[in-house]
């Protein structure tokens, strides 16, 4: 969440130092309203934990199970 507010905070600076853009009160709110929005985007619900637990297992899992291949050799074969 903080990441995505300095990146637009950047974003705004590099908008304003740019000259594409003046700065003033206007800017200023929408600024706020892009870090509101970004907010809403990132922040997670109660109950997504463990199913981001279980998608990132289910993109992972051939990694996970290579190591584990690995491992099981390396005992077997030490």
């Amino acid at each position: 969440m903080l990441f995505f507010k300095r990146k637009i905070e950047r974003a705004y600076l590099k908008r304003r130092d740019e000259g594409k853009k003046e700065l003033s009160q206007l800017s200023r709110e929408e600024f706020e309203a892009e870090v509101r929005e970004y907010k809403e985007k990132v922040e997670l619900e109660k109950g997504d934990l463990p199913a981001l637990f279980i998608g990132a297992f289910l993109a992972f899992w051939p990694i996970l199970l290579f190591f584990l291949v690995i491992m099981v050799l390396m005992l077997i074969f030490w």
